[in-house]
């Protein structure tokens, strides 16, 4: 999972704003960012973000990655199979590629060839070393897999069809 970029940035690493901030094929827009300091001494990097109707910790370092009390809704880039993503205290983490943790609720809005499926919304779980996000909705269903290197692969079922779904975040 590619941890992002920004078009700019102004104040200190300690509280500072980002500028068109994105985050894998997430665009956080203008964002709040308060990095923690004491992490920084086990060479790890643990940071608060939150923008528009949307806040979520974030923490990395190695393999390892963590997002913790993510709620709110972010658009997602164009291509992908959803347009937003809608978090409820979502969390998971990825430890040397291993899913260890996932928490809370999430919902998507498919877009594209699947956006007939309407808005599905689902609990993620860990499913051996993959997170597992099982959704569902009014008019289908998606079982998606996500792997420790943010390939994902799963099929959108409804309206008496089945679509493969599979890419990179």
């Amino acid at each position: 999972v590619s941890l992002g970029a920004a078009a700019g940035g102004y104040g200190s690493a300690w509280r500072g704003r980002l500028v068109a901030a994105r985050l894998g094929a997430a665009t956080l827009g203008d964002t709040e960012a308060a990095l923690a300091p004491l992490p920084l001494l086990a060479g790890r990097l643990a940071a608060r973000l939150g923008g528009a109707g949307w806040q979520a910790r974030i923490s990395t370092g190695g393999d390892d990655i963590a997002f913790g009390d993510a709620s709110g809704r972010l658009a997602l880039d164009p291509g992908l199979p959803a347009s937003t993503a809608d978090f409820q205290g979502h969390a998971i983490a990825f430890v040397a590629g291993r899913c260890t943790a996932a928490a809370g609720t999430l919902g998507l809005t498919p877009a594209g060839a699947v956006a007939g499926a309407g808005p599905l919304t689902g609990v993620p779980r860990c499913d051996g070393a993959a997170l597992r996000l099982p959704m569902a909705g009014p008019a289908g269903q998606l079982d998606l897999v996500i792997d420790g290197r943010g390939r994902y692969r799963g099929r959108l079922t409804g309206a008496g069809a089945a679509l493969p779904i599979e890419g990179t975040l």
